[in-house]
């Protein structure tokens, strides 16, 4: 819930799970839609893979917390909502620089 909402998401939209899915999926692909790909199987795998890298990214971590996020993500997340990292959307950070 504290990664939805420090990534401009509202926190409720995690609780929901079909839902938070696509929102996560919005978060770190940038399109929602990303999220039927979890229904294909071994391709949900490589895509919660690829869905923690992308998330580590977003939030400036480095390769070795990347990787606790893919192996020990239970952990890893909860360390992710609870720090002073901040979420970093490029789109965002342009629109900004723009006006």
């Amino acid at each position: 819930m504290k990664i939805f909402e420090k990534a401009g998401e509202k926190g409720w939209k995690s609780i929901i799970p079909f839902y938070g899915t696509f929102t996560l999926c919005k978060i770190t692909f940038g399109s929602g839609w990303y999220f039927l790909l979890v229904f294909i199987p071994f391709v949900n795998l490589i895509m919660y893979i690829m869905m923690y890298i992308k998330l580590g990214k977003k939030f400036n971590k480095g390769k070795l917390f990347t990787l606790g996020l893919v192996f020990l993500t239970p952990i890893f997340i909860l360390v992710l909502a609870f720090d002073k990292s901040e979420y970093s959307n490029e789109l965002k950070n342009i629109e900004k620089q723009l006006d």
